[in-house]
């Protein structure tokens, strides 16, 4: 029976320390351009950035509270049909 040889070679080895090397860079998000960097720190600069942010909050905030509404009025309309029975 012959013995296999799990050591791995040198040349694996230093591969391996290649990707390793590499994996810092990884990403799964798609690089910024530079101008588009430029143009967002220059937004959170100038404050403009944070009322886009407050507008989107504000926006979100919104359409939660008309579909809290929504969701009151089909309840109401549950406890009606309950009642009745």
């Amino acid at each position: 029976m012959s013995k296999v040889n799990n050591q791995p070679t040198q040349e694996q080895l230093q591969r391996w320390a290649e990707l390793d090397n590499l994996e810092q860079y990884a990403s799964f998000v798609s690089p910024i351009l530079e101008e588009e960097q430029e143009h967002l720190v220059d937004r959170m600069m100038n404050g403009s950035g944070w009322n886009i942010r407050l507008q989107k909050l504000r926006d979100y905030k919104r359409k939660l509270i008309e579909e809290a509404a929504k969701i009151e009025k089909r309840e109401k309309w549950v406890v009606e049909h309950i009642e009745k029975e």
